[in-house]
């Protein structure tokens, strides 16, 4: 095996921490690392202009001197090599920090290892060197500001268009409890769940944008493929024949279902174009086991069990130089007078992957057809095996009789939600706005069982007005009403006194079951599909 020679920089103030880099580094026994160590940034700086090097480390605590502010200084000065930063904490502040600041990636020093060390250095070379071309630079540039357009705007959106599916999905429902034709009923369920799959797309938009953290959770990767297949056979030409081998029970990843489905239905898409709507795509899924010694063939990977998803096309397939070319955002080999495809595709499949600590291979040859591999970690067995166990969401419609104050800024939402709890035997106040709640809370707040209340509203929003509501009377139950992923607020918003957090949209058995949690006292968290 050949030998890797690298050159590595390291400025941390404390003497012990870089004994400890070296160290780990040094059992990176196929590489042969050069190791420069200093502990003060007025002595480091001399030297980094003069020396060769593959990968610098700068501790974000450094004495006198800021971590942060050594890596904007190298930076303005011009100087692109990789940095990766050292911390004794990470935090969404600390990661928003060294990126702002124009670092490659971070570590946090009680987690590293030899193994995440290799991935680490191994990532940041293939980028640096991705960006060395300074035509590329420009290009990836221009390419980064229109992702963030387009994250801005779905981010921006989003939180309306669930406001608007809430209405429209509980008026539906309202129409399947008041109508007595079967046949009505079953066409309402019909447009239930093309609402559901509505709310999908928007937080398919909001994890594209990374304003929201995905719902992950433990799945069976043979549910991805046997869902995704269902989509596809309507969707995909009839000339195009799926030949799918169902992945064995046992492989179990956690991850994000909505995502992961996302990732193989871009991939054969993709695939299908690519044979001009025509032909034969096999997929296949498999087991593979990462050990030490395969890392230098999958360099982005920790050792471990993963599954492994290959895609096969019998398209026209492609040169090496568009192969180098395929993950980069807005690159297409489509005209646009086919008005097909937007270059986001694979963009997007190589982002959701990578989050869920997997990589992307592809292989092709002119003449020849298109492998894509996805490798995605299992999870162990133990964690299968409560996978297997868990339980089916609740469908039962719970009823009572107690008051309720609804608080939401938008009309056709409040009009849904008093219908459906006065159609469940409760009484109900509603509020258009947090300072219409006070007014009605004060004279009102003895007899509530609970109130609900919307999270973004305008002139005052939901934070500020159930601490107005507790000042009042600190004992009511508060449910929180969200648009956005109420995953990655609900912990802010339990610390302001919130029973439950019920994301939107919503199904009447979701409310009803929120709304009984809350009177009787039992927290939760109810997503939209429940």
């Amino acid at each position: 095996m050949e030998t890797r020679k690298l050159s590595i920089f390291a400025l941390d103030d404390n003497p012990d921490d870089l004994v400890i880099l070296s160290h780990k580094l040094a059992k990176l026994s196929d590489w042969e690392i050069e190791f420069h160590a200093f502990q003060s940034w007025k002595t480091a700086e001399k030297k980094l202009k003069s020396l060769t090097l593959d990968v610098i480390f700068i501790d974000y605590f450094l004495g006198l001197e800021s971590g942060i502010d050594v890596i904007k200084e190298i930076r303005l000065r011009g100087d692109e090599r990789p940095v990766i930063m050292l911390t004794g904490k990470g935090t969404e502040k600390v990661a928003a920090e060294v990126t702002r600041a124009g670092a490659d990636d971070y570590l946090i020093k009680g987690e590293v290892t030899s193994d995440l060390l290799r991935v680490t250095i191994s990532k940041v070379i293939e980028v640096y060197k991705s960006r060395c071309d300074n035509s590329l630079l420009k290009q990836q540039l221009k390419q980064s500001q229109k992702m963030e357009t387009l994250g801005t705007l779905a981010g921006g959106i989003a939180h309306d268009f669930n406001n608007m599916l809430t209405a429209v999905m509980g008026y539906i429902e309202l129409g399947v409890i008041n109508i007595h034709e079967e046949e009505a009923k079953q066409d309402l369920e019909i447009a239930i769940q093309v609402c559901q799959q509505m709310a999908d797309i928007v937080q398919n938009l909001l994890n594209f944008s990374r304003k929201e953290m995905s719902d992950r959770k433990s799945i069976g990767f043979n549910k991805i493929i046997t869902l995704t297949e269902n989509i596809l056979r309507h969707i995909l030409p009839k000339s195009i024949n799926l030949a799918v081998s169902l992945p064995d029970p046992s492989y179990v990843i956690f991850g994000s279902e909505t995502e992961l489905q996302q990732v193989v239905l871009n991939l054969i898409t993709n695939a299908s174009e690519a044979m001009n709507g025509s032909g034969i795509i096999e997929i296949d899924c498999n087991e593979i086991s990462i050990d030490t010694k395969q890392l230098n063939n999958h360099p982005m990977l920790l050792p471990g069990d993963y599954v492994c998803l290959e895609i096969r096309d019998q398209g026209s397939g492609m040169e090496e130089s568009t192969i180098e070319r395929i993950f980069e955002p807005f690159f297409t080999t489509k005209t646009m007078c086919e008005k097909r495809g937007t270059g986001l595709g694979l963009t997007i499949v190589w982002q959701i992957v990578k989050d869920h600590n997997g990589t992307v291979t592809v292989s092709s040859t002119r003449g020849n057809g298109t492998t894509f591999k996805v490798y995605l970690p299992m999870i162990c067995k133990e964690e299968k095996q409560d996978t297997l166990d868990s339980k089916k969401s609740e469908v039962e419609i719970f009823k009572g009789t107690e008051s309720i104050l609804v608080v939401d800024d938008e009309k056709f939402i409040r009009q849904f939600v008093y219908q459906m709890l006065t159609k469940l035997g409760y009484k109900v106040y509603l509020a258009s706005n947090g300072e219409t709640a006070i007014d009605i809370f004060k004279s009102v707040h003895g007899e509530l069982g609970c109130v609900i209340l919307d999270v973004s509203m305008p002139k005052m929003d939901g934070k500020t007005c159930i601490t107005k509501l507790q000042s009042i009377n600190p004992t009511v139950p508060v449910i929180f009403a969200s648009g956005h992923n109420v995953k990655t607020v609900k912990d802010e918003l339990f610390n302001l006194g919130a029973i439950c957090v019920l994301q939107k949209p919503y199904r009447i058995t979701a409310m009803s079951r929120c709304v009984r949690e809350a009177i009787s006292g039992s927290g939760c968290i109810i997503e939209s599909n429940q």
